[in-house]
């Protein structure tokens, strides 16, 4: 065996490996890297676990979490391939990530603030995973955290010791008060974590200074040092104060609502579930009256919500529509719909009125309906603008992607399901023309009348689609479930994409566009794969096993959102891509369509 320390003991029987090479040792691990020749192979890390009283803790806890640990695959974990706890020496088999750890990247010199975000939302992602199983990590810190460029993964899941190992480093200020204290800890204690390394990228320096024991002792019991955020903009700081709060109550309920935290200061907007101690806000390049904070939701009352909107940036492929909108004030101040152009106002939009169906055979509902080469579609009128929807038909589809797709999630596994009636899906998203007529309303942080609506809670979704049913008495009005969106999305194709162009980061300008620009896939819809992300009526949960009817998940922490959007790469706005957000979350890319089923 090649050994990068002569003093490092020989790796022990391991079946399938070639080319062993001696990494590190502890009091706890041995540490070697190797080929694993049954996988391709495969580069990996093996770990043996040394005769300590750390050692028999991680071998209880692995014995009791292998079989989740192995089934975890998710690209921002190293995933757990083999063990075996019952040999003289018990070892373990992680996937061996590209690039170097984190404790070597922060000491080649800064990080940029865009770089540091994107780490750090790329470490709540590996902690969704992990805490999907029911897990936590526990044993986050620098050396634990690979960084390949702008991608980071979390390695050595399962082997946290229960207490920092001798020497002492730097990052074990990432340990949680909790922890240090001999305390239960949960995934909020590798929040913390996230925080502390977010903390050294950000400022150049670690919460504080470890040398000894009683310095942790001191940083389990003392407080946040102030002085070193004072350099930092409201919003990070506002962030990192929420994942170093000491007590645990304090921090972020989960890795979710951190990462929207984190994603809103990497396009720069105040973030959600952090409220800044200053009155300093962060805004959006290029614009100076959008408001970002939290916002009521839109009242349940009977009689729309007025609002006041502001001008949106100067942008030149608005024009027209700004002309258009010009001229058409005087007619639709008298349907009572004020568009705003160049100043605020308040806006007072016409009531939906439902208009007497004409016969139809497809859709007996509609005002007029057809067939053409897409498929069925069916239309109603509804505060003067008309509306086109297309039939998702009764079958039955593989949800989710095959394992060898490219950009695949653990989140994703396949499984047969079955839709056993037919609903009809708007064919586009839902424009800020159409949401400010029925809702009186228009939280969207990219303003113009063709653009999607956006910036707007799953709670504004569903008040809308209650409004609406007001103008379609007959029907039912709701957001679609995973299973229809994703039928809609794929129209009767396998691959990862139903249109070959479409709005993401690299063709969007970083903006949204008006809606129903790309031509539509084979059934007729425009703009799944893009544009903005769409709430679904689901809770983020695991796909199931088994086939399944009609399925729709009520119960869940955090709301399912589909598409990707125009900040997102081209792997995000997979038919099969998955994004979970709390109810609450309203972001500058979180737009919607809706359903229609008859009652």
């Amino acid at each position: 065996m090649r050994s990068g320390s002569s003093s490092i003991a020989p790796l022990p029987p391991v079946p399938g490996l070639a080319d062993p090479v001696a990494l590190s040792q502890d009091g706890t691990f041995r540490r070697y890297a190797a080929r694993r020749m049954t996988d391709g192979n495969l580069p990996v890390v093996v770990t043996v676990l040394q005769r300590s009283a750390a050692a028999h803790t991680i071998r209880a806890r692995l014995r009791d979490q292998s079989a989740e640990l192995m089934a975890l695959h998710h690209p921002q974990v190293a995933p757990l391939l083999a063990l075996d706890l019952e040999a003289d020496e018990p070892w373990v088999l992680h996937a061996r990530t590209a690039g170097v750890t984190l404790l070597e990247r922060l000491e080649e010199g800064p990080v940029p603030l865009a770089t540091a975000l994107a780490w750090g939302v790329e470490l709540c992602r590996g902690l969704e995973a992990i805490a999907t199983i029911g897990l936590a990590h526990l044993g986050l810190d620098a050396l634990s955290v690979k960084v390949d460029g702008d991608t980071v993964s979390i390695t050595g899941l399962g082997l946290a010791p229960p207490a920092p190992q001798e020497p002492l480093r730097p990052d074990h200020a990432c340990l949680a008060p909790e922890q240090l204290l001999g305390l239960p800890a949960d995934i909020r204690a590798d929040l913390h974590a996230v925080g502390v390394l977010l903390f050294r990228a950000l400022t150049g320096a670690w919460p504080v200074a470890i040398h000894q024991r009683a310095d942790l002792d001191a940083w389990a019991r003392g407080e946040i040092p102030e002085e070193r955020l004072a350099g930092l903009a409201a919003g990070p700081a506002s962030v990192l104060r929420r994942c170093l709060a000491r007590r645990v109550a304090d921090r972020y309920p989960g890795p979710g609502p951190l990462r929207e935290d984190l994603e809103r200061l990497c396009h720069g907007f105040s973030p959600l579930h952090a409220r800044p101690t200053t009155t300093r806000t962060l805004r959006a390049p290029g614009t100076a009256t959008v408001d970002h904070l939290r916002r009521p939701p839109i009242s349940r009352s009977s009689t729309p919500m007025p609002a006041v909107i502001t001008a949106p940036p100067k942008r030149s492929r608005m024009r027209v529509s700004m002309l258009v909108g010009g001229l058409a004030l005087v007619g639709l101040a008298a349907a009572g719909v004020v568009m705003t152009v160049g100043r605020s106002t308040e806006t007072k939009p016409q009531d939906p009125t439902p208009l007497t169906p004409a016969p139809s055979r497809i859709a007996p509902w509609a005002l007029a309906d057809g067939q053409d080469q897409h498929g069925p579609w069916a239309e109603v009128l509804v505060s003067k603008q008309t509306l086109r929807f297309r039939k998702i038909p009764a079958s039955r589809s593989w949800i989710g992607s095959p394992v060898d797709e490219p950009g695949r999630q653990g989140n994703e596994s396949r499984f047969l399901a079955h839709l056993s009636r037919p609903v009809w899906m708007l064919d586009r998203e839902v424009a800020q023309g159409f949401y400010q007529a029925v809702c009186g309303a228009n939280p969207s942080h990219f303003r113009g009348q063709d653009l999607p609506v956006e910036n707007l809670t799953w709670d504004d979704a569903r008040e809308f689609c209650a409004r609406l049913e007001v103008a379609l008495p007959a029907l039912k009005v709701r957001l679609p479930t995973e299973v229809e969106w994703e039928m809609a999305a794929r129209s009767g194709t396998n691959g990862p994409f139903a249109v070959p162009t479409f709005w993401d980061a690299a063709r969007s300008g970083r903006v949204t566009q008006p809606v129903a620009t790309h031509p539509p896939n084979a059934w007729g819809f425009h703009d799944l794969h893009g544009n903005v992300l769409e709430w679904t009526a689901d809770a983020m949960a695991p796909y199931p096993t088994s086939e399944i009817t009609d399925r729709q998940v009520t119960s869940g922490a955090q709301r399912v959102a589909r598409g990707g959007a125009w900040c997102s790469e081209p792997n995000d706005c997979r038919s099969a891509s998955r994004s979970a957000f709390m109810a609450k979350a309203h972001l500058p890319y979180l737009g919607f369509r809706v359903v229609v089923e008859e009652r």
